[in-house]
């Protein structure tokens, strides 16, 4: 009986909620594993040496026609070689498995590695969002299935610095772009760091002298991917590195001089050159130029990619926002008659994809840190206004309060108190039925701009390391203890009782927002600066949520 009601309960999409791939009884030197449905690929982390575990919040949809396989890649001859294999699972023997049995789980084994698939057994439970409807889903979503990744190809010699210039601008550790000798790289193969899976790199070798095949390589695999329709699969920029000559040097070599040469000419697409840009400027030209020259979604995961230039990441938002939620908060027919609840879970998850830090444990998904963002909301509404036209220094302001903090605590070790009570029930207003009014509106435009501005305090403190508990409470804690939380709440309010006709209110609530975010949005190239500034916090170290106080 059980069983038959289980079945008659299971529909499609299926909701995959969690993946392990356990090696133990493998003799295998497994490097990664990544889950790919349809056109979606999406890492799974290392939990352990020999087990590989990731769970998904929203949870990954499995619908009926998708392909679902798992890519793994091994290090062959003491980690000289890498092997690829792509295990591929049935949907539909899935489907049957799953319908047919109460465990919510399916288990395939392979060459002795064991993997299982957990499935979410409420399909609205957190599938795209606890909605009821597939059309409430976050519009990353959908930008993540035309172009998952930005692809870009970097050209160089060995030993010019083609690694240290993809870590620090993607904000991964490991060198993913390393051949040791010349000739090594094979322009086809693919890169995708672990620690930032939203980008696919491809590596070539530079053009040494009196070497014209190279020349011929890039150029053909220019030609592929460019004439390729999918976005995901054309290239979306292109880095040339070389070393700047000792006196009496040659400037460029034959082959990088031909380069250009196709390059100024249009052969090979658009251009940008300026040889004395900082990182955070390069990444700006080439979010411009991808812009200008690929599909929409491809710039938008060039600055979600990225971890150098936090106010690309507020672009990115914003355009996120445009497409389809911020820009009819006021009359969107798509949150009507759903739980608030609902409306800012979709929210939320956009903000914090495009944001992309390298959280393997999701905190930044959770329902700890999402009922955090809501009392925060709470908080401010009730608190004491703040002056919005007095002018602080954004960037300094906020160092100073984490400083503070910091220099508060019993010690080095001692928990980061965020004055917000963690049991406190949420507020009413959470589970009624999305209704426009002013309140609702007021605390959506809050909760947009809290969000973000708690994230680039966090963008501050995390340096491109894995999040932490820790790290994210004093991120908030900070936040909401800077002048900057007091005077967003007061610029919100103003223009909330300014506004007398809330049918009209979509493109003014939408500017508004944008005005706010920019007009706190810290100079990139300020980071590094302010960066340097921050005492020690002892972020690596983690804390649960359960030591806030009110």
């Amino acid at each position: 009986m059980a069983n038959s009601l289980h079945a008659s309960t299971v529909s499609w999409p299926l909701h995959i909620s969690g993946i392990t791939v356990d090696f133990s009884k493998s003799k295998t030197n497994e490097e990664s594993v990544e889950v790919r449905i349809g056109k979606s690929h999406s890492s799974i982390e290392r939990e352990a040496r020999k087990n590989f575990r990731q769970t998904f919040s929203p949870h990954m949809e499995l619908s009926r026609g998708d392909t679902f396989s798992l890519h793994m890649r091994y290090k062959k001859w003491l980690g000289m070689k890498t092997e690829n294999e792509d295990i591929i699972f049935n949907p539909e023997e899935m489907f049957r498995v799953y319908s047919a049995n109460e465990k919510q789980e399916y288990t395939k084994v392979h060459n002795k590695i064991r993997i299982v698939v957990d499935f979410s057994g409420d399909s609205t439970a957190e599938a795209v969002s606890p909605g009821d409807s597939l059309e409430l889903r976050p519009t990353t979503s959908e930008i993540f299935r035309k172009c998952p990744r930005f692809r870009i190809l970097v050209i160089g010699k060995t030993g010019v610095g083609k690694s240290s210039l993809i870590n620090h601008i993607f904000g991964v550790e490991k060198t993913i772009a390393s051949h040791d000798k010349p000739g090594d790289a094979n322009i086809d193969h693919e890169f995708i760091s672990p620690q930032n899976d939203k980008f696919v790199l491809h590596d070539s070798k530079g053009f040494e002298p009196g070497e014209v095949d190279n020349l011929k390589i890039v150029r053909d695999f220019i030609d592929r991917r460019r004439n390729m329709s999918a976005p995901e699969h054309q290239l979306h920029a292109v880095w040339l590195c070389f070393e700047i000559p000792r006196a009496g040097g040659r400037f460029l070599e034959t082959g990088t001089e031909e380069f250009l040469t196709l390059k100024s000419s249009g052969t090979l697409g658009n251009t940008h050159k300026d040889y004395r840009e900082t990182l955070t400027r390069l990444i700006q030209i080439t979010e411009n130029c991808v812009g200008q020259h690929s599909a929409p979604e491809a710039a938008v995961m060039t600055s979600i990619a990225q971890r150098v230039h936090p106010g690309l990441k507020i672009k990115a938002s914003i355009e996120v926002g445009k497409k389809k939620y911020w820009k009819a908060l006021a009359s969107s027919p798509t949150f009507n008659n759903r739980k608030t609840w609902d409306c800012l879970y979709v929210l939320h998850t956009d903000i914090v994809r495009v944001w992309n830090f390298y959280d393997p444990h999701h905190y930044l998904h959770s329902q700890e840190f999402r009922e955090m963002m809501v009392k925060m909301v709470d908080k401010l509404e009730v608190g004491p206004t703040a002056n919005p036209t007095k002018t602080i220094t954004i960037g300094l302001s906020m160092v100073g309060t984490i400083a503070g903090i910091v220099s508060a605590l019993a010690g080095p070790a001692a928990p980061i108190v965020v004055p917000i009570a963690v049991g406190a029930v949420l507020a009413v207003w959470v589970h009624d039925v999305y209704q426009i009014s002013h309140a609702v509106l007021q605390r959506f435009m809050s909760y947009i701009v809290h969000l973000t501005l708690v994230l680039q305090t966090l963008y501050l403190l995390s340096e491109s390391q894995e999040l932490t508990r820790r790290a994210i409470k004093l991120a908030v804690a900070s936040y909401l203890e800077s002048p900057m939380s007091g005077e967003v709440h007061t610029w919100i309010q103003e223009y909330d009782t300014q506004l007398n006709v809330l049918e009209r209110a979509d493109r003014d609530t939408l500017d508004k927002i944008v005005e706010v975010m920019q007009l706190y949005s810290i100079n990139a190239e300020e980071i590094s600066i302010l960066q340097a500034k921050i005492p020690p916090v002892g972020s690596s170290l983690d804390e649960p949520w359960e030591t806030e106080k009110s």
